[in-house]
């Protein structure tokens, strides 16, 4: 009996919700929560570490706004189970974007995505968590640049891909500097 490939790429996608479906466990999640709760409550971007005993005048340059927010927003709503389900959902979006950037080999496409996950374990494995914003925007910066051939103002997504992936994890300075290969490539070719 053959499985249809439709089948097999639905089948591939729960299989990685289900793998993914995992409680987060980051020991910083709280302290997330409380930013995303502050801005939620206030408007404000906090600006000094008010929630730490230790390093009290310690001032960073927040590149998770958007990532505490939404942590905040979904555990005010749904628990750790929300914060799990999201996780288990963003992985498995990620994971049908990243079988679309080569759908001609389905099941390659599922074994280096779980590769690729192995490799970066000690993020995955704990759930809820920033830096999987950054794999998610290199699958779509990747995404993004496949299209451009085909369709020249995908170039337009860029731009918004930037502005968020910014404010949900630093890693987009990752991303810029793939784009930047791409540019390089593209004039030299």
């Amino acid at each position: 009996m053959q499985i249809s490939p439709k089948y097999l790429k639905y089948a591939q996608i729960l299989l990685v919700f289900l793998v993914f479906f995992l409680p987060p466990i980051d020991t910083d999640l709280g302290w997330h929560i409380r930013y995303g709760e502050h801005f939620l409550n206030t408007g404000q971007f906090l600006k000094e570490n008010t929630l730490t005993f230790f390093l009290s005048d310690y001032v960073w340059p927040n590149s998770y706004t958007l990532y505490q927010i939404l942590t905040a927003t979904i555990y005010n709503h749904a628990d750790l189970f929300g914060l799990s389900l999201a996780y288990a959902l963003l992985v498995a979006s990620t994971f049908w974007l990243y079988q679309r950037l080569n759908p001609t080999l389905p099941i390659i496409s599922f074994f280096s995505f779980l590769l690729i996950s192995g490799f970066g374990r000690n993020i995955f494995h704990l759930g809820w968590r920033s830096q999987v914003f950054t794999f998610t925007g290199l699958v779509l910066l990747f995404f993004i640049l496949r299209r451009i051939e085909k369709y020249p103002k995908a170039y337009l997504f860029l731009p918004i891909l930037f502005l968020i992936w910014a404010n949900l994890h630093g890693g987009f300075i990752l991303g810029l500097v793939f784009l930047g290969f791409s540019v390089i490539q593209h004039v030299v070719s």
